[in-house]
This record gives structure tokens, sequence and C-alpha cells, in this order.
């Protein structure tokens, strides 16, 4: 081969060799910028978050297993007849897994012959345990691994009675003509005194003491009862049947307890007008009344009278979502001119007695008595005062017994007294007493309704004298020659006394 053959092959290779190196270095720069394009290498780096308020990581929750018991997680199918009632449990005890101790005084109440015949499909060992104990009147308890069968149970009930004891006396009437008492240094052959008068008994206001003495007679002398008043805690140990039979007591007992009466009450005075000075005439009320008062349906309210101090007294219930308090107040409206006593808003527990008394207590000397002591001519001489005193106003008392379906009885105690004058009396020794003058209207009655309703006690009339001043303008005030221009006047009026209840029951803190 010549030397211009060598040279042109020689070229014709290195361009040969030129062309495919820069065909592959443009494949490979189109894959890199295609692939530039499709992933961002930043996307590829892990970046950290900062932590929230620069504070610790709280610990991943771990679940939570509950650790069951055997004898609710195994369930039997097992019948028996007259069996041994040690055997029995001692099969559940196995099967079971755990203890057994069965207390000796299961042996001497139930005896050593007591068996049991009873049937179970897929039933839990614990509800076998139940129903086997409760069929003997024996208990049973679990501490650890190990069943307990005892012969009796412990109990402690929270209660929240009233601990203080109350009592309510009420005094109605008296001594009419004067002669009544025996010890009066006056003596008259005429007597007459007719007294309503009663008192609420300590058995009945202390719960406590009845609870305790109801119980003490359940549970006999293989129970044992502990009492706190002060911390209303009651411990029982007794039977299981018996223990439910109190504890249905107690609940029963709480309930009732529980339940009070809100009594919204107007005490009214009626100036009468000309044509009822007999009284208010109940039947021209405009007012829907039925002829009996207990019926559940279609029944409004009832009037009944009873004869009381040659007057009548009237008791009026009225019964219907349209009749309130303020109904009946516009009703009276027609006989006279109001006067408004008392205005009062009370709650009473049931069977505990509530009082309201608005008015002045007067004070005045009742009795003053000399002591003389001392010797040798020198004598000391002290003076003993007996200070007594007079209600003038207003006094409520009520005492409720609510009943199953929202029935109330009632025994109400309205009274009042009005201070007429205090008459000074002088004596032979100089002395001079005052002895007040009054006149007193009261009563004692008890009354039945239910929830919602309207009582109306009337009927106490009384007549009222007052007395006034009248004369010409100016001249009645003339020093020394007013009297000539002034004439006194006495006016008698008839006022009735009435008293209105609006009663609810309501159960803890929600009315009915």
């Amino acid at each position: 081969m010549n030397e211009f053959s060598k040279i042109f092959l020689a070229s014709f290779m290195i361009l040969i060799l030129s062309s495919c190196a820069a065909h592959e270095s443009q494949s490979l720069g189109t894959a890199g910028g295609s692939e530039k394009s499709l992933i961002n290498p930043e996307d590829l780096e892990f970046k950290s978050f900062p932590e929230e308020h620069n504070g610790p990581r709280e610990p991943a929750i771990k679940p939570r297993f509950k650790k069951l018991s055997p004898l609710d997680t195994q369930e039997l199918s097992m019948a028996f007849v007259d069996e041994d009632y040690q055997n029995v449990f001692q099969i559940l005890a196995h099967t079971a897994g755990l203890n057994l101790v069965i207390d000796p005084e299961v042996g001497k109440v139930l005896g050593e012959r007591r068996r049991l015949t009873a049937e179970y499909q897929h039933q839990s060992i614990r509800d076998i345990l139940y129903s086997a104990c409760r069929s003997l009147d024996i208990t049973w308890n679990q501490k650890g691994n190990t069943i307990y069968i005892c012969a009796s149970e412990k109990r402690i009930f929270n209660l929240d009675f009233l601990g203080s004891v109350r009592q309510a006396l009420f005094n109605v009437g008296g001594d009419v003509l004067g002669g009544g008492d025996e010890n009066e240094d006056i003596i008259t052959p005429l007597s007459g005194s007719f007294e309503v008068s009663g008192r609420t008994s300590e058995t009945v206001t202390d719960i406590y003491k009845g609870l305790e003495e109801a119980i003490k007679a359940r549970i006999g002398e293989d129970g044992t009862l502990f009492l706190n008043r002060q911390t209303g805690t009651l411990l029982v140990r007794a039977r299981p049947r018996i223990m439910d039979e109190i504890s249905t007591y107690i609940d029963t007992l709480r309930s009732k307890y529980r339940r009070q009466v809100l009594i919204e009450a107007k005490i009214i005075e009626v100036d009468l007008k000309k044509d009822y000075e007999l009284g208010i005439d109940w039947r021209l009320l405009d007012l829907t009344i039925s002829s009996d008062e207990l019926e559940d349906i279609g029944t409004i309210g009832r009037i009944t009278t009873e004869i009381l101090n040659d007057s009548l007294l009237y008791k009026l219930v009225l019964r219907g979502d349209r009749y309130n308090v303020r109904t009946a107040v516009h009703a009276l409206e027609e006989f006279g001119t109001l006067n408004l006593l008392s205005n009062p808003r009370l709650k009473a527990m049931n069977g505990q007695s509530a009082v309201i008394s608005v008015g002045q207590s007067i004070s005045y000397l009742k009795q003053l008595t000399y002591d003389r002591s001392g010797t040798s001519g020198v004598y000391d001489r002290s003076v003993n005062a007996d200070i007594g005193s007079v209600f003038n106003g207003v006094l409520l008392g009520v005492t409720p017994i609510i009943e199953d379906h929202d029935m109330v009885s009632l025994h109400l105690v309205p009274i009042k007294s009005d201070l007429i004058d205090m008459e000074e009396r002088e004596f032979s020794d100089g002395s001079t007493f005052s002895f007040p003058k009054v006149n007193l209207r009261e009563v004692s009655t008890v009354v039945r309704a239910r929830s919602g309703d309207v009582i109306i006690i009337g009927g106490l009339v009384q007549e009222k004298e007052q007395t006034g001043d009248s004369g010409l303008p100016f001249l009645k005030h003339l020093p020394g020659m007013g009297r000539l221009f002034t004439y006194k006047h006495n006016q008698t009026e008839k006022v009735e006394l009435v008293i209105l209840l609006k009663i609810w029951v309501s159960y803890d803190e929600h009315t009915v």
C-alpha cells in the first residue's frame, strides 16, 4: 500500500470515530435533560421539620388491654339434683382456677345437709355463683385469686337526712268565759272552754330514730347495725335477702323525704262592702265549682263549711291550669277593698313543719313583785318584774304530708291578732299596769289538694271600730278654740280574713 492510501485510511478512521463520539455525547445530553425535567433532586433529600412549640414529642399511645376475670371468660353448662352446695362451689372455683374459702358461719346457717338443684346452660361462672348464693341466701366476694363464701353481707349507706329534730306545737281556742282556770283568785260559777291543741311526736320527726328502730327489728339478733347521725353513715350486716329489703326501704324513704312542697301564700283582709257585711258569698264567685274535689277528671273545686265560733269557715279548692292566686284575688275585689297582710313564698319538706310570722311583738309588764331581806332593822328591797309579750300581726303554720300521685294533705293553723289598746289600770299601792286588748282570729284545719291547686280559706269575719276626727279646715287647728270646730266620729266596718294558697310538689330541685 502506497503512502497516499495509508493517509486516506487513517483520515477515514478518525472521521468515523469523531462522529460516533459526537452522537454519544448528544444522546447523553438529551437523556440528562429529560431526567432533570421529571425529578427534582431536592425532592430526594430528607427534610427535618421543626417540632411544635419546641417541646418534647408526646409518647405514642399504647393500647390498653383489660384483664378479664376467669369468672367472666369461662362459660359452663351444668345440671345437678340434690347436690351438696359445697361441692358446687368447689367445682366452680376449680374450673375458674381460683382458690375457695367457705366461712364456718355458712355451715351454721345452712346446715351440713343443705342441697341444691339447678340447671344452667352456657352461663358464666360469675352468674352461676350469684344464682347459687341467692338461692341459699348467702353471699360471696372475690379478693385476689380467692373466692370467699360468707353467710352475711356488709353494706354502707350514705344518708342525707336532716339530723335535727323539729317539733310543731299548736293551741287554738281556750277559756271562753274566764272561769276555766282553777288557780284564779276570782271565783265564778261560769266556765267554758274549747281548745284544740296538738304536737308532732318526736318519733315522727326524728327520721334517724325511726330508721334505726325499723332496721333493728328486721335484722334481729344475727345482724349488726352502726349509725352515725352526725355524718349520716349507716353500716349494716345482715343476710342478703334482708339487706335487699333494707336497701329498698331506704331508697323509698329517701325518695319520700326529698319531696318538697312549694307554697305561695297570700293573706288578705277584705273590707266588706255594705251589701256583703255577712261575709263573702262564695257562691257568687265567677268560678266553676264542682261537687267533689276528689275526682280525677272534670273537677275544678269544692266548697265545704264547718261551724267555728258562731261563724262559717269556708274551705275552697280550685283545680285546673287556668286558676291561680291572681285569679282568686281579682274575684275577691268584687266584695270589697283588699288589704294584703302578707305575701310569703316558702318550701317545706315532707312531714316538716314551717311557720310564717309577720307582725310586731309588743312587751308589757305582766307582774311586779317586791322582795325584802335583811336583819337588825336594815333591809334590802329588790324588785322582780315579769315581762309578757303579745303578738300583733299574722301567723301561718303549715305541715305538709305528701302522698302518691302528687296529692298533699296540709295541716294549716292561721292566726290573726290585732292589738286594739293598752288599757292602764292603777292599783291601791299606786302602781300602774297596762293590759293589752287583743282581737284574735284563729283556726286549725286540714286540707287535701293536688299539686297545682289553689286553696282558699275564708269566713273569719270581724267587726272593726275606727275613730276619727273631722272639722272645719284651718279652724280646727286653732289653739284653744280648735275643739269647738272639731267632732269625733266612730265608724264600724266588717272585715274578713282570707288565705290563698297555691301549692306545687317538687322532687329534689325540679318542680312538677
